[in-house]
């Protein structure tokens, strides 16, 4: 998956790869955390940074893709 987004997206494609190759031991990690310390997310809090990271992101990417840098 790795070389065929590097090779279409270039370094979009890296960033994609990088991201969803750590996903699973992001997973293992909470769960082995919520298991042996009892602590879990708020996972209302997440999801409003999650959604502010995006909004930021995406006029950024637009205009990224628009003007000839």
């Amino acid at each position: 998956m790795g070389i065929t987004l590097i090779m279409h997206f270039g370094v979009l494609g890296l960033i994609t790869t990088t991201l969803i190759s750590s996903l699973p031991s992001l997973f293992i990690a909470i769960r082995w955390i919520k298991n042996n310390y009892n602590i879990t997310i708020d996972w209302t809090s997440s999801a409003k940074i999650l959604l502010t990271s995006a909004t930021a992101a995406t006029p950024t990417y637009i205009t990224a893709t628009i003007l000839p840098f």
